[in-house]
């Protein structure tokens, strides 16, 4: 059996898992987001967790309610991992502008307020068995203290000291091209050889920013795509050297 073989065959695992789990279903009904049951992003999730690094941190980059990070740390539960797991978000909405539907205002402080207070408490009813260090920041200023291994206090009170390797990241900040590649070229530098980065928001429909940030990570020396979900999911190379 091939590379190219043997990953397809890993990768339909991931999907089957995914598709017959009955807590996943479940959760992307009754949680506010956009995964939705067999979501393509849960498959990425769950082929990461199950092949990272055994060292290194988990990342995801853009929260909103929690549901993407909560579907991080069950299937951290589900592979046995214990890696440290972190996110962050500004809980500053893009598209905003205008009232949705010329209906609602999603940019008002009580609209924000409500989705920091729901977000935490689903990640602690939902993320309980594996809880997550979340920080209120901006993606770029979270890696700055990133690489400054500064001690932050995360939204639920918790003293925790950033920095260090990372095993997988998930990248679902801003959809513009100075902040997609700001946060990919922000953790590069501590993404570990056989490390991945999973791009959501990649697909043709999302234009040529996010497109042009894609491309680029296609033509790193460092990285390969080993899938697409339709969004970008790389791996970085074993051979690539560690900072």
């Amino acid at each position: 059996m091939t590379v190219a073989s043997t990953l397809a065959a890993e990768l339909e695992l991931s999907v089957e898992r995914v598709r017959r789990d009955a807590y996943l279903n479940w959760l992307t009904r009754i949680m506010g987001g956009w995964l939705v049951p067999g979501d393509g992003n849960l498959v990425a999730f769950d082929f990461a967790i199950g092949h990272m690094p055994d060292e290194g941190a988990v990342l995801e980059i853009g929260s909103f309610l929690g549901l993407s990070i909560c579907t991080i740390s069950y299937l951290m539960w589900l592979h046995g991992r214990s890696h440290p797991l972190f996110s962050c978000d500004p809980w500053d909405f893009e598209g905003t502008a205008e009232p949705i539907g010329g209906f609602f205002d999603a940019s008002t402080s009580e609209y924000r307020e409500y989705c920091v207070e729901v977000f935490k408490r689903n990640i602690r009813l939902y993320a309980k068995h594996h809880l997550p260090y979340s920080v209120e920041d901006y993606s770029h200023g979270f890696l700055r203290r990133w690489a400054a291994k500064e001690q932050v206090t995360d939204v639920l009170g918790r003293p925790v000291t950033l920095g260090g390797a990372l095993s997988f990241v998930y990248i679902d900040g801003a959809h513009t091209y100075e902040a997609a590649s700001g946060d990919f070229y922000g953790v590069d530098p501590f993404v570990l050889p056989g490390g991945y980065v999973f791009f959501d928001d990649t697909g043709e429909a999302w234009g040529p920013e996010m497109a042009q940030v894609v491309q680029e990570v296609q033509r790193h020396p460092h990285y390969e795509l080993i899938a697409r979900t339709p969004n970008y999911f790389f791996r970085k190379r074993l051979n690539a050297p560690a900072e």
